[in-house]
């Protein structure tokens, strides 16, 4: 989906985060440290602040467009 720049894969990119959500706050009651899950927690909640119903394969535009390269 990313290669050909289709960013439809049937699955948005708030679900995916609801489910990163989950993942880190199971971690969190259970005292694990997931420094990369968090920063994955992060990145995807502001990508879904600037693309509400975007895809999730759509983090690839947030990441260009973070990065300041544009295709």
């Amino acid at each position: 989906y990313v290669i050909p720049r289709e960013f439809d894969s049937g699955f948005t990119l708030g679900l995916l985060l609801k489910d990163i959500r989950i993942a880190t706050e199971l971690a969190d009651q259970l005292g694990v440290p997931v420094p990369h899950a968090k920063l994955t927690e992060s990145m995807f909640a502001a990508a879904d602040e600037w693309m509400p119903g975007a895809d999730h394969t759509d983090i690839h535009r947030w990441v260009e467009h973070n990065s300041g390269i544009e295709v």
